[in-house]
């Protein structure tokens, strides 16, 4: 077949090919009912997979209890995000008072991440975008404050987190997310559910091994 007779036969079929169908529009998503209480039921999922949770009413409890979870583990070096949350619980003030050496992991903040290794620190204290109740998941976004390693690294991480920052569902997170960002989405996104697991053939279970060994989320409802 010579060349014009193969693009002749390429243009007719394309031709002959029917219109472009319609887009089917949003995809359903399951039905399943969750309980009014969405706090609830994240604790109730965070808990199930090895995580922890404290409910806190006041910005002044919640530093109360990073300070307890603190001294509980005798902490000498931290490495904290440079998420808001933390600044209006006042953990950076916390951690100066109580002579804990910190490290902060942010794109804009290289004079404090020189003083130890990440490797080193005791302890990984963040905030995050959303909580998911239905999968007891933390969703935490890629940003110049925020670096994903202080929250993988360290062997105990410490999340800060409103109530109102609750989604029910992974589907209400994809929504969110879209109205949130649109086109801008973040560079990547961390899904935190529970402490780090993972098993081997024979389905031994270690926890700690690729991130976090325990996970304590502090719920602010104010």
């Amino acid at each position: 077949m010579d060349e014009k007779a193969f693009l002749a036969n390429i243009q007719k079929r394309l031709a002959s090919r029917s219109e472009k169908p319609a887009h089917p529009g949003q995809f359903g998503r399951p039905v399943r009912t969750l309980p009014d209480d969405l706090a609830a039921e994240f604790h109730t999922r965070l808990t199930a997979v090895g995580g922890h949770v404290y409910l806190v009413h006041t910005l002044s409890q919640a530093a109360d209890q990073v300070q307890m979870l603190l001294d509980n583990w005798q902490v000498q070096r931290a490495a904290i995000s440079g998420h808001a949350i933390l600044h209006k619980v006042g953990v950076l003030a916390l951690l100066q008072e109580r002579g804990i050496a910190m490290r902060v992991e942010t794109a804009e903040s290289p004079s404090t991440r020189n003083l130890f290794s990440l490797a080193d620190a005791e302890v990984g204290i963040t905030g995050a975008e959303y909580v998911v109740a239905a999968s007891g998941t933390l969703v935490m976004a890629a940003s110049t404050w925020h670096t994903r390693s202080v929250s993988l690294v360290p062997p105990r991480h410490v999340a800060l987190v409103r109530q109102s920052q609750l989604l029910p569902d992974l589907a209400a997170l994809s929504a969110q997310l879209q109205k949130d960002f649109g086109a801008a989405m973040p560079s990547g996104l961390v899904l935190i559910s529970g402490p780090s697991k993972t098993a081997d053939i024979e389905q031994t279970l270690t926890i700690g091994v690729h991130g976090p060994g325990e996970l304590h989320v502090i719920l602010i409802n104010e």
